[in-house]
């Protein structure tokens, strides 16, 4: 058993009950995680080629591969309630998501990348034993939360259902056999 020696402090980075926190919700997303499949937008990998123009939108336009993955994520996803409400009346909208993750075991999926506004995800949805209705989510924010002893231990990201137009081809016709 872990014991402290001298003072305890609660900013103490290599405090190992943020190990066993993160162990614990990590372990908890993955039991209850839908199937998820996550590419990370790379702005690193057309940095070279960027014009004037493309700087100003942090993307160019004549570069084929800008996604990183795909990576396969964990975490436990949360309907917007109000769009739950409206579909329920016959309209049709866009899709928003909140997913939830670890944000030790994110590192660990993605690979040292950190989340962020125009990566995209894949989450499966099971419409009988053998067959899934993927829908793709651009992801428009990611914000820590869940403080637990002064560090956040989750990220919230806030998606959104993406246009086809918008993804690149080998992410439309990913196939993982699912």
């Amino acid at each position: 058993m872990w014991r402290p020696n001298g003072k305890i402090n609660i900013f103490d980075p290599t405090n190992p009950e943020y190990t066993l926190v993160d162990a614990m919700t990590a372990e908890k997303f993955e039991n209850y995680s839908w199937e998820i499949v996550y590419w990370s937008f790379n702005i690193e990998t057309t940095a070279p080629t960027l014009d004037a123009l493309d700087q100003t939108y942090g993307e160019a336009s004549d570069v084929q591969n800008k996604y990183d993955g795909p990576f396969e994520a964990y975490g436990t996803i949360e309907v917007n309630p109000i769009l739950q409400e409206l579909t329920k009346l016959g309209h049709q909208q866009i899709e928003e998501i909140n997913f939830y993750c670890n944000i030790s075991a994110m590192d660990n999926y993605l690979q040292g990348r950190i989340p962020k506004q125009g990566d995209i995800i894949r989450v499966s949805w099971i419409k009988t034993d053998s067959t899934r209705r993927f829908v793709f989510y651009g992801i428009g924010n990611v914000t820590p939360v869940d403080p637990y002893n002064a560090r956040y231990t989750n990220w919230l990201m806030h998606c959104e259902q993406t246009n086809m137009n918008e993804i690149p081809e080998e992410i439309k016709n990913f196939n993982d056999g699912r």
